[in-house]
């Protein structure tokens, strides 16, 4: 069986292995590859952020 390509990070491209860093946007939901493009683009693109009661941040 064929393995399923990882989704790349919404910020640097790389390949996503965990699901524990993601946002709501205005521009639809983003997942990234680690804390750090999470933080990142939070800083980067908090006017797009969807708050969903915890300060928009939809990490698990």
């Amino acid at each position: 069986m064929a393995e399923e390509t990882p989704k790349p990070c919404d910020l640097c491209g790389l390949p996503i292995e965990t699901s524990d860093f993601s946002l709501l946007t205005v521009n639809g939901p983003k997942q990234f590859c680690c804390e750090g493009c999470h933080g990142i683009y939070q800083m980067l693109h908090e006017g797009e952020i969807i708050d969903n009661g915890d300060g928009g941040n939809t990490t698990n």
